[in-house]
């Protein structure tokens, strides 16, 4: 909870421009995991705990456009 509540301010500092090049960037890591984690690989928890630590900050990034969003509409 704490690190959410870190990352939130963190990402509310970003121009508009770094915010889509964080979530295009955290798109690309999140489907170079889930694609590492389909193949027969011993460290697939390793991958599935990044893919969770990835697909969070990614809602984090999404809540945050749409509040962006929401606020010049």
């Amino acid at each position: 909870m704490k690190q959410r509540k870190i990352d939130e301010l963190r990402f509310r500092q970003l121009s508009d421009q770094d915010l889509d090049q964080h979530i295009h960037n955290h798109q690309l890591y999140l489907s170079f995991l889930t694609n590492k984690m389909r193949a027969r690989n011993k460290r697939v928890r390793y991958f599935a705990v990044k893919a969770g630590d990835t697909v969070d900050k990614l809602i984090l990034l999404n809540e945050e456009k749409s509040r962006r969003e929401q606020e010049t509409a």
